[in-house]
C-alpha cells in the first residue's frame, strides 16, 4: 500500500510539473479546494514587512525596496510551474528595472534536502534579482501561501497593486508588472488571480 501511495505521489508530482499546475506549498495537506480563506493581504492593503537571508547571507527587508515596484515571488527549486516561470522573470526583470521593478524571490526550500539546491539552481538559471530563504513566518504573512508561484504585486506606495496564485502566461506576468509600475491612480482596479 505504501508503494502505491508513492507511485501515485509521484505521478501527480510529474502530472504537475508537465502540466504546469500550481503545486501546494504542503505535499501532506493540499490546498483546500472551495474553503474561503481570510484574506489579510489585499489589493490596496500595505504588504507586511520581514526580514530575511539572502543567498549571499544578508538581511533583507521588504521596506529597503521602499520607492520601488516590487514583485514578490513565492518559489522553490522543487515546484516544476516555478520552474516554468522563473525565466519570464529574469527577462522582466532585464527590461524593467530601470524603469523602477525590484523583483524579490522567496525561496521556500526550507528542509536539509532542499535548501542547498537553491544556490546552484539560481546559478544556473542567470538570476540577477534578489534572491531569500523565506520560512513560515513569511508565508503566514502572506495569507500562507498554499500554492507556488504566488506572485505578489507591490506598488511604490508599498500597497499591494495584485496577486498571482500559481503560474499565469508571460504575457499576464508582464501586464501585471506594468499595471503595477503606474502610479497608484492609474492603475483601475487592481486584478486578483
Amino acid at each position: 500500500m505504501r508503494a502505491a501511495r508513492v507511485i501515485v505521489g509521484a505521478a501527480l508530482a510529474a502530472m504537475t510539473a508537465a502540466l504546469a499546475l500550481p503545486t501546494p506549498l504542503s505535499a501532506q495537506s493540499p490546498p483546500p479546494a472551495a474553503t474561503p480563506r481570510m484574506r489579510r493581504v489585499l489589493p490596496g492593503v500595505a504588504a507586511p514587512d520581514f526580514q530575511l537571508e539572502s543567498i549571499d547571507g544578508k538581511m533583507v527587508k521588504l521596506s529597503d525596496f521602499r520607492g520601488r515596484t516590487v514583485l514578490l515571488n513565492f518559489w522553490a527549486t522543487w515546484c516544476g510551474p516555478c520552474r516554468a516561470e522563473m525565466p519570464w522573470l529574469v527577462e522582466l526583470y532585464a527590461k524593467y528595472k530601470d524603469a523602477g521593478l525590484e523583483i524579490v524571490g522567496i525561496s521556500m526550500d526550507q528542509n536539509a534536502v532542499h535548501r542547498p539546491r537553491v544556490v546552484p539552481y539560481v546559478r544556473e538559471k542567470n538570476v540577477t534579482y534578489t534572491i531569500l530563504y523565506g520560512n513560515d513566518r513569511v508565508a503566514a504573512a502572506y495569507d500562507g501561501v498554499p500554492l507556488l508561484p504566488t506572485s505578489f504585486f507591490i506598488g511604490t506606495d508599498g500597497k499591494i497593486a495584485g496577486e498571482f496564485e500559481g503560474i499565469k502566461t508571460k504575457n499576464d506576468l508582464e501586464l501585471a508588472v506594468l499595471r503595477a509600475l503606474a502610479p497608484p491612480e492609474l492603475r483601475g482596479g487592481a486584478k486578483r488571480n
